[in-house]
């Protein structure tokens, strides 16, 4: 009898593998819209000594011919078993793993990824067959052992030997899509992130500052006191910049204490002044220290009513400057305020008072912030679409924060390459965490180039409705600097850090597929019959595989909702496209006896599995038949029987078409 189909094998490289005088027989195969080739099975009927000779062919390219010769499926061996009547016995590649890494953790905080082993044989026979496993709470040397051991007991196609039940001699070839040969292997692309991801920890105030007509300075003990009591929301170890002062206390100052007391207004009848310094409280209630400023604002006699230096004493008794209190008893109201200070040892200050008609300014270096960075990875100037930087907002915060780019000019800020969208203070928490600054796309990052990110606040300065960048001390980024704005230059850091940022690009999901496939062994590449139109950051760390990430890229559609489709060619080119409106005219027909037709009433090219055509059903009113119109989602072909039974999209049943002639 004549075989209806036929096969054809070769070795992954191309090579036609002689068959011996046995005889073919496709059991069955099928596909879908989600990589095309599925799955196949052919079975080999002979003399045993002959099929012998096939249970090695796991590992090699196959071809099922229709009875005109024409290629109807395309794939791979992955099993290939002999069955003698009561066993079989055979080969799989399926957990076969040729290439092996461990990632590992220990119960200190360390972790990493062994170096890759690999068995050079078998990659040079059945193609890299990757794993990427892990270990926790174990040392980088078990890590190895367990490497190692895997690889020993995985490096070869795994032997089968099993009971069976057939009534002859036979070889069952199971058989993949070429899509699936993508699964072997990882897949790494570094190109589309560049960042410092240190650990961090500290912080770095962004926007803080104020100007007030009631701060003063203390000599002796190196302070800046506030009497409205913003010092208390400064940092120990920042630099503080002031202007305004008019007893040459402008400077750069760096803190080295903060007080953190609020602001407290005490009012009393029981205190008592004494010629020519001294202020007694009977109730021990004053709340003050040696070099606060205090503000009287009530007082039996006008004259008090003026900001004075505590040169010593709190509680029950402290002496004033300028010394010239009078004598009053307890009994009148006295009411006066105290706010707070930082210390800034290390620097000099000349004594001044506040002075209402004397406006100070303090701003903390880092009005903004600027870090600059190299894209490491890529041979192509990539779009900027996205910087993300681990930051804050700090109590009241009603204004928003941009992020600009710049190119390097000597150690300057150059052209600009683009600015932000707004961060706005109601998208962020009071908590570190990274925040996205979105840009349009249309800016260009060249590798290898030095740029300049920028942050910094659309509102004015305030010491207590700031924002915080987080920032790491150990400076573990080392292809930039970080600088801070003081107001009227860009200085470093002191101690000097990295800021804790991202720079992310992006690729057209298809073009992103496009790049996948250049790493895989046997698909030949990525015809885009449709561009997606949809745009996601390229980078991938490597722990997923070709296939996986595909998959993941396939599922996110193109854009306006429309959905991708991934087929595959005879000649293992994957094509993606995006799925087509329904035409006017669908190619085909099925008819009421049935059959699936053309249009046109003529059979189907023997053996085609139809994805992705749609199909008119015969016999609906004209009102429903567009409704109804179906979507070849899936499709399999029954050999034996000469039977094709398809799958619509979005529907759970499989329409068994029964016996049908073929061209």
């Amino acid at each position: 009898m004549q075989q209806a189909f036929s096969v054809r094998i070769f070795t992954m490289a191309g090579r036609r593998v002689p068959l011996p005088e046995v005889v073919f027989v496709p059991q069955w195969y099928d596909a879908h819209l989600a990589g095309g080739y599925d799955q196949a099975e052919v079975c080999a009927y002979g003399d045993l000594k002959r099929l012998e000779s096939l249970i090695d062919f796991a590992g090699n390219k196959i071809e099922i011919l229709n009875r005109t010769g024409g290629r109807v499926w395309v794939g791979r061996i992955e099993e290939s078993t002999l069955h003698t009547g009561s066993v079989e016995v055979g080969y799989s590649i399926k957990a076969m793993r040729n290439r092996v890494a461990v990632l590992w953790s220990d119960r200190l905080g360390n972790n990493g990824q062994t170096a890759w082993v690999e068995e050079p044989a078998g990659i040079a026979r059945y193609g890299k067959r990757e794993l990427i496993d892990s270990i926790a709470d174990a040392s980088e040397e078990a890590a190895e052992n367990l490497r190692d051991t895997i690889l020993a007991r995985r490096a070869k196609p795994t032997r089968i030997c099993r009971p069976a039940i057939d009534t002859q001699p036979l070889v069952r070839l199971a058989c993949i899509g070429p899509v699936y040969t993508a699964e072997d292997v990882y897949y790494v692309q570094r190109a589309g992130l560049e960042e410092n991801d240190a650990a961090g920890g500290k912080e770095q105030p962004l926007g803080q500052g104020f100007t007030s007509g009631r701060t003063g300075f203390t000599k002796s003990t190196a302070r800046i006191h506030n009497l409205d009591g913003a010092m208390k929301y400064f940092f120990k170890d920042a630099t503080v910049e002031i202007s305004g002062s008019n007893a040459n206390n402008n400077k750069s100052a760096k803190i080295s204490a903060v007080d953190s007391r609020e602001r407290q207004v005490y009012s009393a009848t029981t205190i008592s002044l004494d010629p020519i310094d001294d202020i007694m409280d009977s109730t021990g209630g004053l709340p003050m220290s040696n070099d606060d400023y205090i503000h009287f604002t009530a007082a039996p006699s006008g004259t008090y009513l003026r900001v004075y230096r505590v040169k010593q004493g709190g509680g029950n008794h402290c002496t004033l400057d300028p010394a010239n209190i009078g004598n009053e008893s307890a009994g009148p109201t006295f009411t006066f305020e105290r706010g707070n200070y930082v210390e800034c040892g290390g620097t000099t200050f000349n004594t001044e008072f506040p002075q209402a008609g004397q406006q100070i300014t303090l701003r903390t270096h880092g009005q903004e912030v600027l870090q600059s960075f190299k894209l490491q990875h890529g041979a192509e100037p990539l779009p900027l679409a996205e910087v993300q930087v681990r930051l804050k907002r700090v109590a009241s915060v009603n204004d928003s924060l941009l992020c600009d780019v710049y190119v390097d000019n000597a150690g300057q800020l150059g052209q600009l390459v683009e600015s932000s969208a707004p961060l706005l203070a109601a998208d962020c928490t009071e908590s570190f965490r990274y925040e996205t600054f979105r840009f349009s796309q249309s800016g260009r990052l060249t590798p290898g180039v030095q740029y300049w990110l920028r942050v910094r606040r659309s509102g004015a300065i305030s010491a207590f409705g700031y924002w915080s960048v987080d920032v790491d001390e150990k400076v573990s980024y080392g292809l930039g600097a970080l600088r801070l704005w003081t107001g009227t230059a860009w200085v470093a850091r002191d101690p000097n850090a990295s800021l804790i940022f991202r720079v992310l690009s992006v690729w057209e999901t298809t073009k992103q597929i496009s790049e996948i496939l250049k790493q895989a062994q046997y698909l030949r590449g990525l015809d885009i019959r449709t561009p997606s139109g949809r745009y996601t950051n390229q980078y991938r760390e490597g722990d997923l595989t070709l296939l996986d990430e595909i998959e993941r890229l396939i599922e996110e559609g193109a854009s306006g909702g429309r959905r991708l489709i991934l087929t595959c060619s005879d000649d293992w080119w994957l094509q993606v496209s995006v799925k087509k409106e329904p035409p006017v005219f669908p190619l085909l027909r099925y008819q009421q006896d049935g059959r699936l037709m053309t249009v046109h009433g003529e059979p189907l090219v023997h053996g085609w599995l139809p994805i992705g055509e749609y199909a008119e059903i015969d016999g609906l009113p004209r009102t429903l038949a567009r409704e109804f119109l179906g979507y070849i989602e899936r499709a399999s072909y029954d050999c034996l029987e000469e039977k094709l039974s398809i799958e619509f999209e979005d529907t759970q049943n499989t329409w068994d078409l029964g016996l049908r002639d073929g061209l």
